[in-house]
């Protein structure tokens, strides 16, 4: 059936040369046995058949791989399609505000103090833009496969300690409170850059979610092991469901946003990627406990 399958859709050339292939097989089977030996005549004549179905049916599971990969990369593309529109999106916002700001900075109608508090408010979205773009740089190795962790013994708390003081800029202007243990030495086993840039997205996103007002805890813990950076927010919790799902997922989703969904995603496959894994629960009566679970450093010898 796979033959027949296969040779109803083949051109009138390929069919052509599997027909004479047949012939010759039979024409050089024929020359060599007496053709009084009619069993040895069927015989050729059935090795030269099963010669064409097996080309056949090479040729129609070839042709079924690849069409499956063509369906593979048409919806990876339509995928990266739409998760660049989203991105393209929030891009537009921060570009347009840097663009209005340089137009009110050309016309000289700002104070001294609305200059500081414009360049404060610059810088939060410049971070934030530049966050966007490495999230999307690591989206695509993540598609590809490309993530090459190169884990070494590092200090956590430095780590910590300067994606809080880079993020504290952006709390202050939603008056969110950032409260931070980072305790004693901590020594990890990570990828130092991939470590920089997980805290980053989950501190980030902690701030991006919570209200004016709001408060955020991080502690770092350490159990059988491990060690865990616990970030507690207030924000809302109702999409729980949707960030245990992006926390679950090994292929990328498509994104509404680039926002915290996306830095989520990333930071959880970047978690993976170095023995560690974010970790989401509610935070009752409102807001999440995000959790950065690492291996901790052997021992020294």
């Amino acid at each position: 059936m796979l033959a027949l399958a296969a040779l109803s859709r083949w051109g009138s050339t390929r069919q052509l040369i599997v027909g004479l292939a047949s012939l010759v097989v039979f024409a050089i089977g024929s020359a060599l046995v007496p053709s009084a030996n009619s069993a040895v005549g069927w015989i050729i004549v059935i090795v030269a058949v099963a010669i064409a179905q097996l080309i056949a049916i090479f040729d129609y599971r070839r042709e079924r791989r690849v069409s499956a990969e063509a369906a593979r990369l048409n919806v990876l593309a339509e995928s990266r399609q739409r998760d660049l529109l989203a991105i393209a999106h929030d891009l537009r916002n921060p570009i347009a505000f840097v663009s209005g700001i340089i137009d009110l900075l050309d016309r000289g109608e700002l104070s001294p103090d609305e200059h500081a508090a414009i360049f404060a408010r610059m810088g939060v979205v410049a971070r934030r833009m530049d966050r966007t773009v490495v999230n999307l740089v690591d989206l695509g190795a993540i598609r590809d496969g490309r993530l090459e962790p190169t884990p070494r013994v590092g200090d956590l708390a430095p780590v910590l300690a300067e994606v809080v003081r880079e993020n504290s800029s952006p709390a202050v202007g939603k008056m969110v409170s950032l409260d931070v243990d980072p305790g004693d030495s901590f020594p990890v086993l990570c990828d130092q850059l991939h470590l920089e840039r997980i805290l980053r997205n989950l501190v980030a996103g902690a701030i991006e979610r919570s209200p004016e007002g709001g408060r955020i805890s991080v502690s770092i813990k350490t159990a059988d092991k491990r060690v865990r950076v616990v970030i507690l927010d207030s924000g809302p919790d109702r999409d729980i469901g949707t960030l245990l799902a992006l926390v679950g997922h090994e292929q990328p989703p498509e994104f509404e946003s680039s926002g915290f969904q996306l830095a989520l995603f990333v930071a959880a496959r970047l978690a993976e990627a170095n023995r560690a894994r974010v970790e989401i629960s509610s935070n009752e009566p409102a807001g999440l406990i995000v959790t950065l679970d690492l291996p901790a450093a052997p021992p020294p010898e």
